[in-house]
């Protein structure tokens, strides 16, 4: 109809005509545009806000996750350290604990698998980054997916690099099978094993020790300088940020 009208203010010269329905149908396009634009701001609000629960929720998941990662692996390496110092003669020398000698065994590999955030995963795999107002969120999700990138990458090199003193010197080792109780299923038994070994022979041992002081350094690194505290005070800034946001009404 308004083509048809247009078209008749042409033939006639009715310029005033045909600029009042040109206007006309600017108008009504500018205004569908801004309906569709605000009706599009409403659904990536709600997505947002839907997100940021779930973000929350994840969060504080991983970073309680992580911290006990972090105990756990710094409470290993402060075993080896303390088995090393002995078998390198810092301190007065002594019969090696079993759970050294274990410690020592299993040095070549720090044992961390570093899990996601599954929100941050989904919305980024969906392209809707975009949806997140919040540019320093989004920034420190992206750093956060670049310290784990960077995390598996130097447990990669751990893991081929590390010198399996077990492997390579079993006759410095003896395995000592043991009965335990899974924590999520007390009713079943699992067996599992820990090394005694001879530490005297160890430390006698150029290449057993040289290995054992190259796996200290790898194991320092991934727990302390470069791999999980690094990701962790991450996943903590997250979470911080995410507060600061909740309060702030965002």
């Amino acid at each position: 109809m308004i083509l048809r009208r247009i078209a008749n203010a042409f033939r006639r010269q009715d310029w005033f005509t045909v600029a009042l329905e040109v206007v006309i149908v600017m108008i009504g396009i500018f205004l569908g545009l801004q309906v569709n634009a605000w009706n599009q701001s409403r659904v990536d609000r709600a997505e947002e806000a839907a997100f940021l629960e779930a973000l929350y929720q994840d969060v504080l998941v991983l970073e309680k996750n992580s911290n006990r990662l972090i105990e756990a692996r710094i409470e290993a390496l402060n075993t080896i350290e303390s088995a090393s110092n002995v078998l390198f003669g810092k301190v007065e020398w002594r019969d090696l604990t079993d759970d050294e000698c274990d410690a020592v065994s299993t040095s070549h590999s720090p044992g961390i698998i570093a899990t996601s955030l599954p929100s941050w995963t989904a919305l980024r795999d969906a392209g809707r980054t975009n949806i997140l107002r919040n540019a320093e969120l989004r920034r420190s999700l992206a750093t956060l997916t670049q310290r784990r990138e960077s995390l598996d990458r130097i447990m990669e090199v751990a893991e081929t690099q590390g010198y399996n003193l077990l492997y390579r010197h079993p006759d410095l080792f003896e395995s000592q099978p043991f009965r335990t109780m899974l924590m999520e299923a007390p009713e079943r038994v699992h067996f599992d094993a820990k090394s005694r070994c001879n530490a005297e022979a160890l430390s006698r041992d150029q290449a057993a020790m040289n290995g054992l002081a190259s796996n200290m350094n790898r194991f320092s690194a991934v727990t302390n300088r470069f791999g999980i505290v690094p990701w962790a005070e991450q996943i903590t800034k997250i979470r911080i940020i995410l507060e600061e946001g909740y309060e702030a009404g965002d």
